[in-house]
């Protein structure tokens, strides 16, 4: 379901916020518990309360999944998180989707009010049902909104949490228009916080692309070029290697971007030597938007661009093709 411009291969929009990878707002920070989730999954099977999530009786949730390690309002952000994880609540309007959590969020906060965990939830399930959507979408900035309010008050009850400092850069990042001074901010406080965080890496990476700040987004691609982001997410580490080397060119250093986009080619190539599926391989989830953006510009050696028009034809990616088809070096 992806809602990255350069994988569909449509146009590239104007703004970079819109073509970033989808879910990459990080899950809940909660202990996994596939014991009290498979109960959850029992007690919603009974009596097809799947089919009314409406009118869930959120006591009897209570009470019939009662667990002494979780309090009733954990219990019930817990139930919140287990529908948004398994897509329980889908519906074609995505504010009819907000209902279900809002009355189950609603409750929690009244059993639990001081609990950041519930507020990062909160903001979460929002964001997730809003970012994505266009900006004329009337759902999207109510959703947004929500967001914005729910893991602000999460703030506020734990300012050194850096998962909440990231949700709040990443709703700053994805809100219309976008807020990227406020996310790098966020983002910036949430490595302080947790250095070495991988998603606040890329995304402060992101920010500082995007605020034209080049060679300080060269330094910060390449921080996270060996990071892990988890399982089918490799990808993100190619595209880093990819941004770190539009960013050299845009800082003016064209002999290093060279060396960094022969080192994205051959790494491609290597790929589709290998057989490897495109949008499967990490090397080639992404059309390289970057690299023909850079080499369209006649900057570099005509041999360089002879391979990239070559490999473009390779993996049918015409529209890149198209894009390069004038380019000739100085």
């Amino acid at each position: 379901m992806s809602r990255h411009a350069r994988t569909s291969g449509g146009p590239v929009p104007k703004s970079r916020a819109t073509r970033r990878g989808p879910r990459d707002t990080k899950q809940p920070p909660q202990p996994p518990d596939e014991d009290f989730n498979a109960r959850i999954e029992a007690w919603l099977a009974l009596d097809g309360r799947v089919d009314q999530l409406h009118t869930l009786d959120l006591r009897a949730f209570i009470r019939e999944c009662a667990d002494p390690r979780y309090d009733p309002g954990d219990r019930l952000r817990r139930l919140a998180i287990h529908l948004d994880e398994r897509g329980l609540t889908w519906r074609p309007r995505p504010l009819q989707q907000w209902e279900i959590f809002a009355r189950i969020y609603a409750e929690s906060e009244r059993l639990g009010p001081d609990d950041p965990r519930l507020f990062h939830a909160r903001a979460l399930t929002a964001v997730e049902l809003g970012w994505h959507l266009e900006p004329n979408d009337r759902a999207r900035p109510r959703l947004m909104k929500i967001a914005t309010s729910a893991v602000l008050r999460g703030l506020e009850l734990d300012d050194a949490d850096a998962d909440l400092h990231y949700l709040a850069g990443f709703v700053c990042y994805m809100d219309a228009p976008s807020d990227t001074a406020r996310a790098l901010s966020h983002f910036d406080r949430a490595l302080e916080l947790e250095p070495g965080d991988a998603w606040a890496g890329l995304y402060r990476a992101h920010c500082l692309h995007d605020l034209e700040q080049w060679t300080e987004a060269v330094a910060a691609y390449a921080a996270i070029e060996a990071a892990d982001f988890g399982e089918g997410k490799a990808w993100r580490r190619e595209l880093a290697r990819e941004q770190r080397g539009y960013c050299l060119w845009r800082s003016g250093d064209q002999g290093r971007a060279c060396q960094v986009f022969q080192d994205v080619l051959e790494r491609r190539e290597a790929a589709v030597a290998r057989g490897e599926e495109k949008y499967d391989a990490p090397a080639l989830h992404s059309p390289p938007w970057y690299l023909a953006e850079a080499l369209s510009s006649g900057d570099f050696d005509a041999a360089l661009i002879e391979r990239l028009r070559a490999h473009l034809e390779t993996i049918d990616e015409l529209w890149l093709l198209d894009r390069v088809a004038g380019a000739s070096a100085d």
